[in-house]
């Protein structure tokens, strides 16, 4: 889209969002789910309501609204934040799920915009740092889908590992391409932790399509 944000940009956008979750009733341990395509507001919801000590559940935007359901009952979800795209899906799966909650992500994000961030006293500090910070779906090759519970150890893990210098030579002029899907933990890990933990910056793109992927390459100096 040409959309940009500085890392300055999104530690304002993160405080808001958490107080404006705040605002809306989620409290810690409460479970979210994020139901989104790869879009420039995903770490800002995932963050936001991480701050607030919440649990991150992510979805496939490509789920059925009997999938959907399906997530929203075993991760115990009681709250959604969805694309306007995905919003029918979202609405139906709610429904056979009991959740209450249904946020669209365009009207969401401009609420946010407006909260003054006040809610938010500090960010949510664990006293076990074992405790669920996240938790995306395995792919269910074998089975059904389940819950993969990951810490904030995990979370503070992937980050050093993936950032570190025994890994590969990063610095903070690094310019990466992200085709992976960010509802996915290694996509997760990548394009949002990764990038946060050494301040360098990614192109986030929401499908594979070739013209348009060698002109973005050309165009940021991949």
């Amino acid at each position: 889209t040409g959309e940009t944000y500085t890392y300055t940009d999104l530690i304002t956008l993160i405080k808001k969002c958490g107080s404006a979750l705040l605002q809306a009733g989620v409290k810690p341990k409460d479970v979210v789910l994020l139901h989104l395509p790869n879009i420039m507001q995903y770490p800002v919801y995932l963050y936001g309501a991480q701050a607030i000590g919440a649990v991150v559940t992510t979805a496939n935007p490509g789920y059925t609204v009997d999938e959907l359901a399906y997530q929203l009952i075993d991760s115990s979800a009681k709250y959604i934040i969805t694309d306007s795209k995905l919003y029918h899906t979202a609405i139906e799966a709610a429904r056979k799920a009991n959740v209450e909650h249904v946020f669209e992500s365009v009207e969401f994000f401009n609420d946010l915009l407006k909260d003054d961030g006040s809610k938010l006293k500090g960010v949510y500090s664990p006293t076990d740092p074992t405790e669920a910070i996240c938790m995306p779906y395995s792919s269910g090759t074998t089975g059904v889908s389940k819950g993969v519970l990951q810490s904030h150890y995990n979370y503070i893990g992937h980050a050093l590992s993936l950032g570190s210098k025994e890994f590969m030579q990063w610095d903070k002029r690094l310019v990466t391409l992200s085709l992976l899907p960010l509802f996915h933990a290694f996509g997760l890990a990548v394009n949002v932790g990764m990038h946060f933990y050494l301040g360098s910056k990614v192109i986030l793109l929401q499908g594979f399509e070739p013209e348009q992927l060698l002109k973005t390459i050309e165009k940021y100096k991949v």
